[in-house]
């Protein structure tokens, strides 16, 4: 952003005296505010040395070392402005110096005419407190106003008790004062409304950049979530697969072994039809079976189009059927207390997705601690009249804080080569974004419980 507008002003030496104060951690507004600061004594003093030479000249010494004496103080001032950095000495003295300096010059030359309106610089005083605040800017008016008005009092005296100027010289000084006082008004003016106006452009432009990298930043995020939401999906396919293994294992055997016997009795002659209909209903019970099987996973993988109502105990009886083997094959107890039906209305097969990965999840943690008598502690119960909680609990002595704290980030799993980081950060999305539920994961006595929380849908479902 530019700091300096004014082609006089971008010389290189007033370019750096302006901004002496100025330092790299000061925000735009406190840059502008510093700047205006140091316009009064770069201004004020300029005029002032030249005044106070102008009056060494004409014989007024008092008067003189009124000015000369300001342009002394203010570039001390901004020297040690320029070294701490802080405004608050250099606008303290600089509003005090130029609201009572002009007015003791004014009444040394003799009041209003005769001190040729020098008091006009006073009004610098307000003028450069509006900028810390609006109540400041007022009170040093309502001083300069004061001033004005004791001048105004003791003016004809000071008109007969000190010894004028000749009448060309206060008319010069009248036409400099009026022409350079409120020049230096106008510039000052000029220049903070000038940089509020490029403050405010460059905001614009900084929103505008910033909209629109939002915008591709949500796109981005979007596309990056899809993906990882398929990432996670061939995860759970491969983990089906392997439950299907475990699952149909103990049925296909039955089936073999049933399907053995009868090509025994076949090749033995020996034909009874009590035994064959026994093996060939088992045969046909364990082949229904396996069909309800497939078509479980079949839902399971159907993406959810619309929100319907269901029952939260029949999708935990679901994910419990879709986990029995592989848990029972460990001799993992799973302990089932369900209180209510908890019907809602929302994505069925998404919340099985997540039942799934939570069982998952608490099947590897009993298996990595190889507990001696693993179990699974699954719940549901109402928490308020319309609001229901699933909480699944294990025994595998609970998450440390360091992975409590990371969990759900993407990526992040503590399974080694097997994990892919991904089913709790997809959980998290599902149920609070997807869902609008709440995802939360405490330690117990045992150890870790997942809870989720939805709202009861109280009216008619399916």
């Amino acid at each position: 952003m530019r700091l300096i507008n004014s082609k006089f002003f971008q010389s290189r030496f007033l370019s750096a005296l302006l901004n002496c104060g100025v330092s790299p951690s000061d925000t735009v507004k406190e840059r502008l505010d510093k700047q205006v600061l140091t316009l009064l004594p770069v201004i004020i003093g300029i005029a002032a040395a030249i005044w106070g030479t102008i009056y060494l000249l004409l014989g007024h010494t008092l008067s003189a070392s009124i000015p000369l004496s300001y342009a002394l103080i203010s570039f001390f001032s901004l020297l040690h402005f320029s070294y701490t950095k802080s405004p608050r000495f250099l606008q303290v003295s600089q509003l005090v110096l130029v609201l009572v300096l002009p007015f003791l010059l004014m009444w040394s030359l003799g009041g209003f005419a005769a001190g040729s309106y020098v008091m006009i610089w006073a009004f610098y005083a307000p003028l450069a407190a509006l900028p810390s605040s609006t109540r400041s800017g007022v009170i040093w008016f309502a001083l300069f106003m004061l001033l004005v008005a004791v001048s105004t009092l003791i003016d004809a005296t000071l008109q007969e008790q000190v010894r004028a100027m000749p009448e060309l010289a206060i008319t010069i000084f009248s036409w400099l004062n009026v022409t350079a006082g409120f020049g230096g008004i106008f510039y000052i003016m000029l220049h903070y409304i000038t940089e509020r106006d490029n403050i405010s452009s460059d905001l614009r432009t900084l929103n505008a950049d910033l909209e629109s990298k939002i915008e591709a930043a949500v796109v981005e995020n979007e596309r990056n979530n899809r993906i990882i939401q398929q990432q996670s999906k061939l995860a759970n396919m491969g983990e089906m697969v392997a439950m299907i293994a475990h699952q149909w294992r103990q049925p296909l055997n039955t089936i073999s072994a049933a399907s053995g016997a009868l090509e025994l009795k076949i090749a033995m002659d020996k034909y009874d039809k009590a035994f064959f209909s026994s093996n060939l209903a088992t045969i046909s019970s364990f082949s229904q079976h396996l069909s309800e099987t497939i078509e479980d996973f079949r839902n399971f993988f159907k993406p959810d189009k619309q929100k319907t109502h269901f029952t939260l105990r029949k999708v935990l009886e679901s994910a419990i059927n879709l986990n029995e083997a592989l848990f029972a094959n460990a001799h993992v107890t799973l302990e089932k207390d369900f209180e209510t039906e908890g019907r809602v209305m929302n994505y069925e097969n998404e919340i099985i997705q997540v039942l799934m990965n939570i069982l998952k999840n608490a099947f590897d943690a009993l298996h990595e601690q190889d507990v001696r008598e693993p179990k699974v502690h699954i719940s549901l119960r109402e928490k308020a009249p319309d609001r229901v909680l699933i909480s699944i609990c294990d025994n595998a002595g609970g998450i440390s804080k360091e992975v409590m704290e990371k969990m759900y980030d993407p990526y992040f799993s503590t399974k080694s080569i097997q994990g892919t980081g991904l089913g709790l950060y997809m959980s998290k999305i599902i149920i609070e974004e997807h869902c609008n539920g709440r995802l939360s994961c405490y330690n117990s006595a045992e150890g870790a419980c997942f809870t989720i929380e939805f709202e009861q849908d109280n009216g008619s479902g399916r």
